[in-house]
Formats: C-alpha cells, sequence, structure tokens
C-alpha cells in the first residue's frame, strides 16, 4: 500500500524539513532544522579525518576511544561514514528504506 504525500511525515520531507525522532550524533535538534553540537560535532569531524588519513575504521574507532575518551562500536562508526546527514543532505525513511533527499544546504554540514 502506497504511503499518502499528505501523511506528515511525507509533508516534512516535501518541505525539507528534518525527519521525526532524534538528531544524529553532532547534531541537536532546532526549530526547523539541526543545529550542529560544537562539542560533538568535533568528535564526528575527527572520526572522519582519521578514517581519510589511514582508510581504518577500526583505527579511527580506537583513535576515538583513545583521544575523545567516547567509545564508539564499528557499526556505529561506518553509520557515520555512510549516513547523508554528515554531509548537508537529510535522510528519511520510507517504507522501512533509508532515502536520500538530495537537497544540499538544508542543513548545516560537520565535513565540508
Amino acid at each position: 500500500m502506497a504511503k499518502d504525500p499528505s501523511d506528515p511525515p511525507n509533508q516534512n520531507r516535501m518541505q525539507g524539513l528534518m525527519p521525526p525522532g532524534s538528531a544524529p550524533f553532532g547534531y541537536k535538534r532546532g526549530k526547523d532544522k539541526y543545529a550542529i553540537d560544537r562539542v560533538n560535532a568535533s568528535i564526528v569531524k575527527e572520526f572522519f579525518d582519521r578514517f581519510l588519513l589511514y582508510g581504518s575504521l577500526r583505527g579511527a574507532v580506537r583513535y576515538i576511544a583513545q583521544k575523545c575518551n567516547k567509545v564508539i562500536a564499528v557499526s556505529t562508526g561506518r553509520y557515520w561514514l555512510t549516513n547523508p546527514v554528515y554531509r548537508g543532505d537529510l535522510a528519511y525513511k520510507v517504507a522501512n528504506q533509508l532515502t536520500d533527499d538530495r537537497r544540499s544546504g538544508i542543513d548545516p554540514a560537520i565535513l565540508a
């Protein structure tokens, strides 16, 4: 059964508003869009920098645990790497599938 476009989550998606639920790590919920949480965003940025420098997911997770005193699972690190929100795009879960909404500039991106 197809979802009705007038459903509230679909209206949010069509208007470019953030999806319902908690904000991704590194962000906090604002009135109409995500706002960057400066303390946690620096952890995410260091994780990405370490991963890009050495190409090791487990190494980046260990580095965050040692340097930032933030223990995350390897699967969480993989989620951070594949989550479009960190690039500034919105992600919605429609019919149990995660879809990227490629409207750049809607949310502030942690990664520049």
